[in-house]
């Protein structure tokens, strides 16, 4: 019997080992089940450069932008900073995981560290998240009865915290080289928020799925108020949240939205804004994500007349509530569930960033970073001088000088101006002209088209009556809607809602506008005929099958390049495609100062871009010498090819801009 026993104990205790093995193999050496990034990337030292902003980012100046609320919503706040990091690991039976919110492990995902403050940080997130105290949901009680004179909305959920990510987020940067980091204002983001996302649905999904996991999550969530009903509480709200996550991501997984992963640096902004927009008044208006962009750089965006990379939107306001809406803000569009295009969107907060980055006149606002010689090297004098000339050349034409529109402007020559500058408007205000015409067009420039193709063929469906509508129209009706409900909530005055408009004036407003008055006051005798003529240039928005070339200021600053980010350095966007990587790695911050570009290394949780896939295609925008029999208009080729010497004198000027 004893010797029964010791072999039943011994079989026993061989496969409890080979059980724990089996689970460390899996879990602690293949990561099964948990997401994989890279690890911290620590400096010595972060320059901030000069930008134009006023030094010291302190509260209120740079560090109000790195954390202003916008009025999104990524999760409540008390479960964003109780949530455990979705990692499995056969140690986790001696101790927890660490919180998903800590410093160390959002920066893995790409965003940038930040200081702490009490009113705008208070518990040291990274850069891009924000604090909304009373987050209040557009939704009505149900039925819905419109409210009299006097009476309160009556809102479905009272206010409550959040966290929720603002542009700084996607439009703040850092590059690394020996140590010390650079932090560059309003250059394009390193972040792969797919990740993140997903990493945060199956933080929630672990939570919900392990009971003592959820049990640590309660005690964080409630407190003092701990207790067996509060907890089964919390348990419904955190169950009913996640069954709506995941219908969600079956419902994509099943159309197969999502299968083009972005990954660093890169998201596909216009997609997922039509998306979050549209979901709920039809799930079929949810459309396949597979054109990402690079995260635009913004210095100067406020005063061109076209932005995004295919020169779709034109107003600041409507393109800053378009964005914020993607990213998690929430408006009605249902009539059924309470007062149409009521929304959580920030707008004061909205103008007061735009006024922040466009300052009182052009170049006057957050500039171009300039390169820093003193920790990336000097540029050598005489390869720039040869770079200017080749430049004059070969570029000057679609991409022209910041230095060259200024001067024009100061210098009073009409036919200079008419270059770079639109005439005054209304309030006498000049924009700078983006240039999408023949330099941008699909055929000639040949990079990747995707983006400009799904914007341009997109369709949405819309109520009443569940007709389908162009989907760039119907965000430009509904941002539209979302800004003049706002202004109404606000009591703005007709002088106050052209400034929150950054002086250019609506297409509804444009067309409501008498032929006989000016927006001004002054006497108007325009024709019918002259209005139709001028109103291609007050529209909010046009799908073009362009992409914009803007000027190349603080270019050095902004890989990866091409608007779709699948070229990782300058020397390689002069090359012929046939010279570029055709997989490569993001994920590293770290900076080749001499092609001027992000180092491609692999690391360990990098995302692989993979160029031969549509959507990530790094061919066009090239300069080769044609073959026998090529047109001398092949589509995607610029110019003849470039020698080494010269690519390398091309990138020490362009390091000057």
């Amino acid at each position: 019997m004893g010797r029964r026993l010791w072999w039943i104990a011994r079989w026993f205790g061989g496969t409890v080992f080979l059980l724990l093995a089996l689970a460390y193999l899996l879990l602690d050496v293949f990561k099964v089940g948990s997401i994989t990034l890279p690890e911290s990337q620590p400096v010595q030292q972060v320059v901030h450069l000069e930008q134009g902003w006023p030094q010291g980012w302190k509260v209120g100046e740079t560090h109000w932008f790195h954390h202003a609320n916008q009025g999104t919503k990524v999760l409540r706040y008390d479960w964003f900073l109780a949530l455990e990091r979705p990692e499995l690991s056969v140690w986790h039976v001696f101790r927890t995981p660490g919180l998903f919110s800590s410093e160390e492990y959002l920066t893995r995902f790409g965003f940038l560290p930040s200081e702490r403050d009490q009113r705008q940080n208070p518990d040291q997130l990274p850069v891009g998240f924000a604090v909304n105290d009373s987050f209040q949901e557009p939704f009505a009680k149900q039925p819905y009865v419109p409210p009299k004179e006097g009476e309160p909305y009556p809102y479905a959920k009272p206010p409550y915290r959040v966290v929720g990510l603002t542009c700084a987020a996607c439009h703040t940067t850092q590059v690394n080289y020996n140590g010390t980091g650079i932090r560059i204002e309003g250059g394009p983001g390193m972040v792969d928020l797919g990740t993140f996302k997903d990493a945060l649905g199956r933080a929630i999904f672990y939570t919900n799925l392990f009971p003592w996991r959820f049990d640590r999550f309660a005690r964080r969530v409630l407190g003092n108020d701990y207790s067996p009903a509060a907890k089964a509480q919390l348990r419904a709200e955190l169950k009913e949240f996640l069954d709506a996550a995941m219908a969600d991501q079956e419902f994509a997984a099943k159309k197969h939205l999502h299968d083009l992963k972005p990954g660093f640096a890169r998201t596909d902004a216009l997609g997922l804004i039509l998306n979050r927009v549209f979901k709920d008044l039809n799930e079929e208006n949810l459309g396949v994500t597979d054109a990402p962009v690079n995260f635009p750089h913004i210095w100067d965006a406020t005063w061109f007349d076209w932005v995004q990379y295919n020169a779709s939107i034109r107003p600041p306001m409507v393109r800053n509530i378009g964005e914020a809406l993607g990213v998690g803000g929430m408006v009605n569009l249902d009539p059924a569930k309470g007062e149409m295009w009521k929304s959580t969107v920030d707008v004061e907060n909205l103008h007061r960033m735009e006024q922040q980055l466009s300052g009182p006149a052009p170049f006057q606002g957050l500039r171009a970073p300039k390169w820093p010689a003193e920790i990336l090297g000097a540029i050598d004098s005489e390869k720039q001088q040869q770079g200017k000339a080749l430049y004059d050349a070969r570029c000057k034409s679609c991409h022209w000088l910041v230095d060259d529109a200024t001067a024009a402007l100061e210098g009073g020559n009409q036919a200079e101006i008419s270059r770079y500058w639109t005439d005054p408007n209304d309030f006498g205000k000049r924009f700078l002209k983006t240039n999408f015409g023949r330099s941008g067009d699909l055929e000639r420039i040949g990079t990747d088209a995707s983006q400009a193709l799904n914007f341009a063929r997109r369709v949405v469906v819309v109520v009443p009556g569940q007709q389908l509508m162009v989907a760039g129209q119907a965000l430009d009706y509904t941002t539209s809607r979302v800004r003049e409900q706002k202004y109404k909530e606000l009591g703005l005055t007709a002088d106050e809602k052209i400034e929150y408009d950054a002086f250019r004036l609506p297409w509804e407003t444009f067309l409501d506008q008498p032929l006989s008055q000016r927006a001004d006051g002054t006497p108007d005798q325009r024709k019918n005929a002259k209005l139709f003529d001028d109103f291609p240039a007050y529209q909010d928005s046009s799908a073009r099958l362009a992409y914009k070339a803007r000027p190349l200021n603080g270019i050095w600053a902004t890989a990866p390049f091409l608007h779709n980010g699948s070229v990782p350095n300058l020397y390689q966007l002069l090359s012929p495609a046939t010279e570029r990587d055709k997989t490569f790695c993001l994920g590293s911050k770290e900076f080749d100062p001499e092609k001027v570009g992000v180092v491609t290394k692999p690391i360990a949780g990098g995302s692989l871009l993979d160029t031969s896939l549509p959507g990530n295609l790094n061919v066009g925008h090239e300069f080769r010498d044609l073959a026998p029999g090529e047109a001398k208009s092949t589509k995607g080729v610029l110019g003849p090819a470039l020698k080494h010497d010269e690519r390398m004198a091309l990138i020490e000027y362009l390091k000057s801009l």
